[in-house]
């Protein structure tokens, strides 16, 4: 076989190059339609944290090949599964069977939420010893591999989206870009609902003390 001179080498390195940015110029395109159509939703003014959270991890599976998605929420002293989504209705049934678990570092989502960092699993096998509560929690899934951002508001983290995978290996700096803007995101819809909760609490207390008023007003009068 002749081998390939380095004119020819250069041009297959161009035309794969060429490749390579059209695809990364397809993928940026898809990704920011997509965190459009979520941002629109987030500025209906609706309360409805479920509907964003639906449509953050029904996007992110669609966009990260290969991996399911899911959103966690600390309550009280537990961590609980807010929303998931995965192309195998079995994936749902056995991660809806991890939840609720304690709110502790020994689990990987008490990890991220407590110390308010990143928990990146490449391989379950493979975790610190101080993890064995969270690999015991994985094994017997069909995930090999789970990355982890945690939901921070006001320097607190309340939860945690992740992106559980069947296969061992590390997510690439893009789809950890996209997952970090999926919880900025998540944060957001959740900054709104307490906000829109808050109106609403001062708008009946004041409905509350005019009506005060005006019975007040009637029986003096």
């Amino acid at each position: 076989m002749d081998a390939k001179s380095p004119r020819q080498e250069a041009k297959n390195d161009t035309v794969q190059s060429v490749e390579d940015l059209r695809q990364q110029l397809a993928e940026a395109t898809e990704f920011q339609r997509a965190s459009a159509d979520i941002l629109r939703i987030i500025n209906t003014g609706s309360a409805d944290v479920e509907a964003v959270f639906d449509a953050i991890v029904q996007t992110g599976r669609k966009l990260i090949p290969d991996c399911d998605f899911s959103i966690a929420l600390a309550e009280g002293h537990e961590v609980k599964l807010a929303a998931f989504d995965s192309s195998n209705p079995k994936h749902v049934e056995v991660w809806k069977t991890r939840f609720p678990h304690p709110l502790n570092r020994e689990y990987f989502h008490g990890e991220a939420i407590l110390d308010r960092k990143i928990v990146d699993i490449a391989d379950v096998n493979k975790v610190a010893e101080t993890q064995a509560a969270g690999m015991q929690n994985m094994l017997g899934s069909p995930y090999w591999a789970n990355t982890l951002v945690p939901l921070v508001r006001d320097q607190k983290a309340f939860g945690v989206i992740a992106v559980p995978r069947t296969k061992p290996g590390p997510l690439t700096e893009n789809q950890l870009a996209m997952l970090h803007t999926f919880a900025d995101q998540a944060v957001i819809a959740i900054q709104n609902a307490s906000v829109l909760d808050e109106l609403k609490t001062n708008q009946r207390e004041l409905s509350e003390s005019l009506e005060h008023q005006a019975a007040a007003t009637a029986v003096l009068a």
